[in-house]
This record gives C-alpha cells, structure tokens and sequence, in this order.
C-alpha cells in the first residue's frame, strides 16, 4: 500500500478495530514517518479524501489513496473552496509523501 493509502484508512466508510491502526502507525513509522508527521497528515487526509469521501459523498469503504487526494484537491479548487495557491500548497504537500513506502 502507498503511504497515504495507509493515512486514509482512517476516512474511509469503513470502521477498523484499534489494533489495525497501531499495526498501520508502525508501518508508517518503518517508513520513516514521525508521530507529528502522521497527526498532520491525517488531519491533511481528512481535509482532502475525507471530504471527498463524506462531503462529497463518494462514500468508499474500500481504498483512498493519494489519487484521491489529488482528485479532492482539484475538485475543492473548481468549486471555489480553495484559492489556487492554497491548491499549490496542498498539492505539494501531497507529493512529498507521494512516493515514500
């Protein structure tokens, strides 16, 4: 699984026990990714693929992914909630986690 496959676990429409997140939390620390990394990222997740998948009502329960944050980000631009510096911004972001496994 990409990195943010394992962030959005959380946004998905699904509900996991506990321990799936610690097993994800360790994976993600293997990877090089800091407890304050993660609390920011996963609030980016909820910003990007849980509105997506919530507001939006894509309503996916089984896979979200830096595609759909990208897609997210778009989508928030078109629409006029996000300035197209703020869609920069997050798009960058974005791909500095894009590629780490």
């Amino acid at each position: 699984m990409s990195t943010w496959a394992i962030v959005c676990e959380e946004v998905l429409d699904t509900q996991f026990p506990h321990v799936y997140f610690e097993r994800a939390r360790e994976e993600l620390h293997r990877r090089g990714i800091t407890d304050e990394e993660l609390a920011e990222m996963r609030s980016f997740a909820w910003l990007t693929a849980g509105w997506l998948n919530f507001d939006r009502m894509l309503w996916d329960w089984c896979n979200l992914d830096e595609q759909d944050i990208f897609r997210a980000i778009e989508w928030q631009y078109s629409d006029g909630w996000i300035s197209e510096e703020e869609r920069e911004r997050r798009i960058q972001y974005a791909k500095r986690y894009d590629k780490v496994a």
